[in-house]
């Protein structure tokens, strides 16, 4: 079985390295965007499991790169995980319509986000 495949999209390094760090331990292939429109190509050039994805995104924000994505043959049920600076409250009624499965506000638990992770990908 081909490892999944997790599209991390954020455009601070700093977060993008925390992700990939904190989900390492799930021995998934992790691809990364600093952008929404950067995401939107990727996904539609591979195979994607599981999206993570920031609010606040240069040119798309992250509900729209949700949106786009999700848009694309194959990944209407694709599992999304939002990050936000925001209180969760404050972003929860625009992801309803988007299938959004979890929320983490920054800073965000490395072990929580890597378990929600693993349940989402059923590993």
């Amino acid at each position: 079985m081909l490892p999944k495949t997790i599209l991390v999209t954020d455009d601070h390094p700093h977060i993008l390295k925390l992700v990939e760090y904190s989900l390492e331990e799930i021995n998934c292939w992790i691809e990364t965007a600093r952008s929404g429109e950067e995401a939107v190509s990727k996904s539609a050039r591979m195979q994607v499991d599981l999206l993570v994805v920031d609010v606040k995104l240069p040119g798309i924000n992250g509900f729209e790169t949700v949106r786009r994505i999700k848009e694309t043959s194959g990944y209407r049920d694709l599992p999304v995980i939002v990050l936000t600076g925001q209180g969760q409250g404050d972003v929860q009624p625009q992801a309803a319509g988007l299938g959004v499965t979890a929320f983490f506000t920054k800073p965000f638990s490395p072990t929580e986000l890597a378990g929600v992770a693993r349940k989402l990908l059923a590993l």
